[in-house]
């Protein structure tokens, strides 16, 4: 059974179409999508909050040259009524205030993928404002002498992120069309990749094309860490956020680990609806996480509202 299910596999892939993602854009296109977003976290305690947000991103090709485009990205629109969501939705909140209006500016190669922030000094001077008052608000709320992490420690592990690599893994996340341009597909594509410091498998799939106007790509991932892999996470993150804490967790990290304590899981499913000019339709992302007992999931779905060529 086993044997005749790898044969049906390898048919499969070998039958597959292969696409070459590409953007084939022109100066002074653009699209606005409508994007949802819902984020549930429950906890061990039964506890539980939910936050869901809609917005309008307003993405213009700004210049077309032969190597390359480039892209300004602007939120135009980003709310909910997370009034009662807790801290979530206190983060959504100041997320909102800070996003809106704002604009990232990337430049990509010929084929659309991001090579650089254009305007990074800038966007990184906001992101800092914008942790600097989510820090200040979240101890604002609690008993600094209580806090599992201390204050100085959140916002130096914060501002080490604020990298022009890290921030264009942000922007070029791996559930938007942006971690696609540039790579050729097929049924049965797998690539490993790094999504918030975890390890993760990904397998594409390539859907029969119903129209030469557009095309669908899915991909399934799943996390993909060993034991050691596993190790090096725990303690480089207590090391940022806890350091007084760490060389006990290094101590007691075989046996947390054993226990199971520490165990982390996941998974995160994508569709793209492509058009042949390279643009997004549509796109849905759907991520499932077991760590250590609390379980969260995050829907996102992005569609076009209005664009600038004929729909």
């Amino acid at each position: 059974m086993y044997a005749m299910l790898v044969m049906v596999m390898v048919s499969m892939c070998a039958m597959s179409q292969s696409i070459k993602v590409q953007a084939k854009f022109a100066k002074g296109e653009y699209a606005i999508y409508e994007s949802t977003s819902t984020v549930k976290i429950a906890m061990p305690t039964g506890e539980s909050e939910e936050v869901t947000t809609k917005g309008e991103i307003k993405y213009e090709v700004t210049d077309a040259r032969s190597d390359g485009y480039t892209i300004a990205i602007t939120t135009l629109k980003w709310d909910g009524d997370n009034s009662s969501a807790g801290t979530l939705g206190d983060f959504s909140a100041m997320q909102e205030e800070m996003l809106v209006g704002k604009t990232i500016i990337l430049d990509t190669d010929k084929d659309g993928k991001v090579v650089r922030i254009a305007n990074f000094d800038e966007m990184k001077k906001q992101m800092e404002e914008m942790a600097d008052g989510i820090v200040d608000k979240i101890f604002a709320e609690v008993d600094a002498s209580s806090a599992p992490m201390k204050k100085e420690n959140i916002k130096e592990v914060i501002m080490g992120e604020l990298t022009e690599e890290n921030m264009l893994k942000s922007a070029v996340h791996s559930s938007n069309q942006f971690s696609l341009y540039g790579k050729t597909i097929a049924t049965g594509t797998t690539e490993d990749e790094t999504v918030s410091h975890m390890k993760m498998k990904t397998t594409y799939f390539v859907l029969p094309q119903k129209s030469a106007d557009s095309y669908t790509i899915k991909s399934s991932s799943v996390i993909n860490m060993d034991k050691e892999d596993m190790k090096k996470l725990i303690i480089d993150t207590i090391t940022k956020m806890a350091p007084d804490q760490a060389d006990m967790v290094k101590q007691n990290i075989d046996m947390l680990l054993d226990s199971g304590m520490m165990k982390i899981e996941g998974s995160r499913t994508c569709t793209y609806n492509m058009l042949a000019n390279g643009w997004l339709q549509e796109g849905e992302m759907t991520q499932k996480t077991n760590s250590m007992g609390s379980e969260s999931s995050n829907t996102n779905t992005w569609k076009i509202k209005e664009c600038s060529w004929k729909k």
